[in-house]
């Protein structure tokens, strides 16, 4: 008797949590079909809980990111795994919405995934911020990183990360040490030293580098990373800004020349 008190008081507890969270709970069975939606997800959407339940949980899913989606969920359902994924959902009035989502199998008692729970988000106002982020780098002829202490991953990695190295994104966040590809072997080793050494230290680096990803064409490049030290005294994160500074290195450049020769012709010339 107390058990079922008990189990009542539990589920009572489930439905206040599902109805007064802002995220957006999702139950879909093993074969995509939803199953149960939260309250929250007509805020989120514009959709009522009966137009979903029931349908397709793809359905309302953009078209370009469709499959993708869908082949993440059959993933999960595949290796009883869960997963982290962004996607665009189309809005009940029709514009594109972007949503985070935590897709985690739920499994029966033989151990078979029997559900599919996602916890999603409305994401829009972030990827708006990434975008207008976005513009203000790629006018400041500038890409920011985040990795982890050995450069192994990129937590983060911006889209001008293409326009100032040459390099698209995809490459750097598949293949971290392409990057280094489209430096200057010297200044490649210097970075791969004692630049290394100082960061593992926890020290912040300046470094001006030159970069040969435009055939024929001399390029700088300044890199200032600052290592991110945690709790424990440990490096966490390096987060770094990447800036194109060759119009500024070849006016120094040319104003230099332009003292030389002022100085030359002074040296060379008393009367005058």
């Amino acid at each position: 008797m107390m058990n079922d008190i008990y189990d009542d008081e539990r589920s009572e507890w489930y439905r206040i949590i599902a109805e007064n969270t802002s995220d957006t709970i999702v139950l879909v069975d093993n074969q995509s079909m939803v199953r149960f939606v939260s309250p929250s997800f007509r805020h989120m959407t514009g959709y009522d809980l009966s137009q979903y339940e029931g349908m397709d949980a793809f359905e309302i899913i953009h078209p370009d990111d469709r499959d993708r989606v869908r082949s993440l969920y059959w993933n999960v359902v595949q290796s009883k795994t869960p997963v982290d994924l962004e996607y665009r959902v189309i809005h009940a009035e029709g514009y594109p919405l972007y949503v985070e989502a935590r897709v985690k199998p739920v499994l029966d008692e033989i151990g078979r995934v029997k559900y599919v729970v996602a916890v999603a988000r409305d994401g829009t106002e972030r990827k708006r911020a990434e975008k207008l982020f976005e513009n203000i780098l790629d006018n400041l002829n500038a890409a920011v990183v985040s990795t982890d202490k050995d450069f192994t991953r990129y937590i983060y990695c911006s889209e001008s990360i293409q326009k100032i190295f040459g390099i698209p994104k995809k490459e750097v966040l598949n293949n971290p040490i392409r990057l280094h590809d489209s430096i200057h072997p010297e200044d490649n080793a210097v970075l791969m030293g004692d630049v290394k050494r100082r960061l593992d230290l926890g020290q912040r680096i300046n470094q001006t580098v030159r970069m040969i990803h435009v055939e024929g064409e001399e390029r700088w490049g300044q890199i200032i990373f600052h290592p991110l030290i945690g709790y424990n005294g440990e490096i966490e994160r390096l987060d770094g800004i990447l800036m194109d500074i060759t119009e500024k290195k070849r006016s120094e450049q040319a104003l230099e020349e332009s003292e030389q020769r002022y100085k030359s012709l002074f040296e060379n010339n008393l009367d005058g």
